[in-house]
């Protein structure tokens, strides 16, 4: 397997500065595709042996869980919503996300969990790589379940709609099988004074 990393060295300190003997670090972040087996890796560098890296496997699963939610719904190409749970106390609403890949993809996609009151105005939000930036699409495996934890606060008792999505890394949501907007309604729920 061959992967290239292009970039730059720093512009804050360009090799026309190098003194003999300095020593220059530069670290690179490296996204593995998604079926890179567990192992050892052999990083080179023009053909150069640099380093060893260890791969990890990750636990993957292909079965549903339990939802109390379903909704089998395609976001883009390649994801859906398979369902969700949702449990709310005090002003603390979990929002348990269940993402299925339908094929690999090559972009990793952010999500977003918007909870909005009774008069449509957002009052709190999550937003950002699956299961806290651990998990980015572009590493999902054709049929892989993904499940993906949120915990929002809302600003006090009231009824509240949750929605939620995926969109690009530069903003622009995904579309999601029957709302041209690409949220999807998860539900309302009321909590008590």
């Amino acid at each position: 397997m061959t992967h290239a990393i292009t970039g730059g060295i720093s512009p804050q300190y360009p090799p026309g500065q190098w003194k003999t003997g300095d020593v220059i670090a530069q670290s690179f972040f490296l996204r593995l595709p998604a079926g890179v087996p567990e192992g050892k890796l052999h990083w080179q560098v023009n053909g150069v042996p640099v380093a060893e890296l260890s791969v990890n496997g990750l636990s993957r699963s292909f079965v549903l869980p339990k939802l109390a939610l379903r909704f089998d719904a395609a976001v883009g190409q390649s994801i859906k919503l398979a369902g969700a749970n949702v449990r709310a106390s005090d002003r603390r609403i979990t929002i348990e996300l269940a993402w299925q890949a339908t094929s690999e993809m090559a972009d990793s996609y952010r999500v977003f969990v918007h909870v909005l009151d009774a008069s449509g105005a957002l009052v709190a939000q999550s937003d950002g790589e699956p299961v806290n930036w651990t998990r980015p699409t572009s590493g999902w495996l054709a049929g892989e379940v993904v499940l993906d934890e949120r915990v929002l606060t809302a600003p006090g008792p009231g009824e509240y709609t949750l929605w939620a999505g995926m969109v690009t890394e530069s903003g622009d949501r995904l579309p999601a099988e029957g709302r041209p907007d690409g949220a999807i309604k998860l539900g309302v729920v009321t909590l008590a004074p």
